[in-house]
């Protein structure tokens, strides 16, 4: 007889989104290039690269404001290339911006407000009822979670920068996705706004899945699971933060020459 008991084989982790050849040109220029991307669900997965190398055209082609040339997106299976913005955030992907994208007359409260409201259909009065007082009690807690309770009723556009990019992360939360794309969520952010906003990546929930472009290396090492390294629309490498830390490839791509290990801390700069 065999043993009393069989070891239970893993189940492959599932891609939450995938890429496929994804190609987009403009005449002889090909700004991302065959890029093959797969993004497990629930993990913190980074998109790197110098200025050029095709990562918010990337991210354009993922969300359905630019279409591809070629190649496709696929989410939780379903082929969604060429679908528009609006109907891609329908399926369940929501996105912030580099620029920051809110309601700036608005406070902060009416921005997250609306944001939920805008997921409901009014049927009658008093649904619409409903939803406002649904809506206002989960503006609510997400102004707890993203630590704006301080500011929540100042106008928007008076919030400091680093106030106003977790407001926009909130709005694009309010979604309620399942994979959340954040475009250099900390560009522009002093070191201590910066550690604030990783604290505040952290805390999302694995149940929603993050896909990110980031320049700061740091952080990027300090947040994410799985990285990939774009240069000139390719892929140029893949994997977990300590392989990208010692790619010569990556190195390379970044500062022109590959560097000794002991002078690994360059990359952070």
């Amino acid at each position: 007889m065999g043993p009393a008991f069989e070891i239970e084989q893993q189940a492959a982790p599932m891609m939450i989104l995938q890429t496929k050849g994804l190609t987009k040109r403009y005449g002889e220029l090909t700004i991302v290039d065959r890029v093959d991307l797969n993004v497990t669900a629930g993990t913190r997965h980074a998109i790197i690269g110098a200025n050029g190398a095709g990562k918010s055209s990337l991210f354009h082609l993922i969300t359905g404001r630019l279409n591809p040339t070629s190649g496709n997106v696929l989410f939780n299976g379903e082929d969604i290339t060429g679908r528009s913005a609006h109907k891609v955030v329908k399926c369940g992907l929501s996105r912030s911006f580099q620029i920051t994208n809110i309601f700036v007359e608005l406070t902060a409260r009416e921005n997250l407000r609306l944001a939920f409201q805008a997921a409901y259909a009014y049927t009658s009065i008093w649904s619409g009822l409903k939803i406002m007082r649904a809506s206002a009690e989960k503006a609510q807690a997400l102004i707890e979670s993203l630590r704006l309770h301080s500011v929540a009723d100042q106008i928007a556009g008076t919030l400091s920068y680093g106030d106003q990019r977790r407001l926009e992360i909130g709005l694009a939360l309010a979604a309620e996705p399942k994979l959340l794309l954040l475009d250099e969520p900390m560009a522009g952010m002093s070191q201590s706004a910066a550690n604030e906003m990783l604290a505040l990546l952290r805390a999302i929930p694995r149940s929603i899945t993050l896909l990110l472009i980031e320049h700061d290396l740091d952080m990027v090492l300090k947040l994410s699971d799985h990285i990939t390294v774009l240069h000139r629309g390719q892929v140029l490498a893949e994997g977990g933060p300590a392989e990208i830390q010692n790619d010569s490839r990556v190195q390379e791509a970044y500062l022109g020459k590959p560097i000794a290990p002991e002078n690994l801390s360059a990359l952070h700069a």
